[in-house]
C-alpha cells in the first residue's frame, strides 16, 4: 500500500444537536469518529451499531450510511474527514477492517484528537504537517487495534463479481489476461488488487 498518503479535509469536535439526522448518504470521503458522549444509531452498509462512548468508528468512503441520535443523551464526538488514495481506489476499499473498535487508550486518543482540532484553526504549513502526522497516528492506532473486534466490511464488488466469474468457469483454463479483461484491470495491477 505504498503511496497511500491520506489527505485531511476537516476535523473537529461536535455536540450533535437534536436535528442531527442523516439517512442513506454515500460520502465520497472517509470518516473517523471517536464517540466521547451520548449514543446514536449508526448503520453502515446494513450493519447496525449503537455508537457509545469510547468507541472508534471508521466510515469508509462509498459506504451507505445512516446515523442519528436515539435518545436525549445526544452524541458528542471527535471526527475527521479524509481521503486515502491508493492507485485507482481508496485504501479503505482495498483492506478489510472492522467498522468499530473499542478504544483502550482513551486519554491518548483524546489528546490526539484535541491536537488535530486545535491545529484546524492555525493552518500554517508546519501545522498542516503536524495535523497530518496526528491523523496518521490515529489511523495507525485504528489499524493496529482492529484485529481484535468488529464487523468486517463486505468484500469489494469487483472481487465478488470476479470470484463468481471464476466459480462459474472453474472447468475452464482461465488466463490472467481473461481475468483482467473481465475485471477491467491492467495485468500488473490485477495481481496486487486480487491478492
Amino acid at each position: 500500500y505504498k503511496g497511500a498518503i491520506p489527505a485531511l479535509f476537516s476535523g473537529g469536535r461536535s455536540e450533535c444537536p437534536e436535528s442531527w439526522r442523516y439517512i442513506d448518504i454515500t460520502p465520497a470521503y472517509n470518516k473517523i469518529w471517536f464517540i466521547i458522549g451520548g449514543e446514536c444509531l449508526l448503520d453502515l452498509n446494513g450493519h447496525e451499531f449503537i455508537a457509545r462512548p469510547y468507541q472508534l468508528y471508521l466510515l469508509p468512503c462509498g459506504s451507505k450510511q445512516s446515523y442519528y441520535n436515539i435518545s436525549e443523551n445526544r452524541v458528542v464526538q471527535y471526527w475527521f474527514h479524509f481521503s486515502a488514495p491508493c492507485g485507482p481506489l481508496d485504501l479503505f476499499k482495498q483492506i478489510s477492517l472492522p467498522y468499530c473498535i473499542e478504544a483502550k487508550d482513551v486519554e491518548y486518543l483524546t489528546d490526539l484528537f484535541d491536537a488535530v482540532v486545535q491545529l484546524e484553526v492555525k493552518k500554517a504549513l508546519v501545522d498542516e504537517l503536524t495535523q497530518k502526522k496526528l491523523m496518521l497516528d490515529i489511523l495507525s492506532y485504528y489499524i493496529e487495534h482492529s484485529a481484535t473486534v468488529g464487523v468486517y466490511k463486505e468484500p469489494d464488488s469487483h472481487i465478488k463479481s470476479l470470484l463468481e466469474y471464476i466459480e462459474n468457469n472453474i472447468d475452464k483454463d482461465l488466463s490472467l489476461q481473461e481475468l483482467c479483461r473481465f475485471s477491467h484491470f491492467h495485468p500488473r495491477y490485477f495481481s496486487r488488487y486480487f491478492r
